[in-house]
């Protein structure tokens, strides 16, 4: 099979990685974070260019914040809580 490779860089597209979390305990969630890092490749046969990073975070309706921490803050037993990391 062979490989056919283009001559040209295509533009970055960016695009959403979610996470809900709910809460299934009996007491509230306190404080809770989560933190990402930038995304690392560890494999690719086709020596593809691709370079993923995180822009930023946002959690529920809040703007998007030039952070890797979601801070979801507290979560109510039998509620959830959403975080929306931008990437490209």
């Amino acid at each position: 099979m062979r490989i056919r490779r283009t001559t040209r860089i295509e533009p970055t597209e960016p695009f959403a990685l979610g996470l809900m979390v709910k809460n299934v305990g009996q007491g509230a969630a306190r404080d809770l974070r989560i933190t990402s890092s930038q995304p690392r490749i560890t494999g690719n046969e086709r020596d593809l260019l691709v370079e993923f990073r995180v822009l930023g975070t946002q959690v529920g309706d809040q703007p998007v914040s030039p952070s890797l921490t979601a801070h979801l803050g507290n979560i109510a037993p039998g509620t959830n809580a959403v975080a929306i990391w931008e990437m490209s």
